[in-house]
């Protein structure tokens, strides 16, 4: 589609996958910020996408997994300027699709929502960022208060950040943070369905497979 820019290339090595043989979340991360970064440079805002005081929003709607050795692309735009208010240049819409390289199939959106109150854009981002606004041909994002405290939330896991985690700016990186996301997961689940497996039932499994390829 006209607008949409290729972002990232690759394929799904399989030590980047979980024990359900699916691409984890943190990699699908670790590859947006790739290809977020080489938008931001298509769009004259390498300036912006490393600072610490612009604050993001990210809408993801995982359609279908990818799995070891497939092989994907991500496509980014420019969706739309915030021009609500005084001031026309406070925020950003862009767009990311995770696209399958063998069909076509879109398999992950990415609806994200730049803040830009504390670094408006200039005059000449602005007319660039206009001259390549691209549709949005994805799922609705739907709308969720945000969270006004952790009451109700469970600890599933603390650790420290590492300077391996740090992306190139020196922040704590996407891939990294949402990488936790995979782990503390599967402590959460106790299956109340004996069609669906819980924890115990799925670390089960997974030796019952490694026994079978053993035999």
């Amino acid at each position: 589609m006209a607008d949409w820019t290729e972002t990232h290339r690759g394929t799904v090595p399989p030590w980047q996958c979980d024990v359900t043989e699916h691409f984890t979340i943190g990699y699908y991360f670790d590859r947006l910020e790739e290809a977020e970064a080489n938008l931001a440079d298509e769009l004259c805002l390498s300036d912006l996408s490393g600072r610490s005081d612009l604050p993001r929003r990210l809408d993801v709607r995982f359609a279908r997994e990818l799995r070891a050795g497939s092989s994907f692309h991500v496509e980014s735009a420019a969706l739309d300027r915030d021009t609500s208010g005084d001031d026309i240049r406070r925020g950003l819409r862009l767009g990311h699709r995770f696209v399958d390289s063998a069909n076509g199939e879109v398999v992950t959106w990415i609806d994200e929502y730049w803040d830009l109150s504390a670094a408006p854009l200039t005059p000449q981002q602005c007319s660039t960022i206009d001259g390549q606004l691209a549709v949005w041909n994805g799922p609705a994002a739907e709308p969720r208060p945000e969270p006004v405290g952790t009451t109700g939330f469970i600890p599933t896991a603390r650790g420290r950040v590492k300077h391996s985690d740090l992306d190139a700016a020196g922040h704590f990186g996407l891939g990294y943070g949402t990488g936790q996301h995979a782990p503390d997961e599967f402590y959460l689940i106790e299956s109340a369905n004996p069609k669906v497996q819980g924890y115990d039932g799925a670390a089960l499994s997974y030796v019952e497979y490694l026994f079978e390829v053993a035999k």
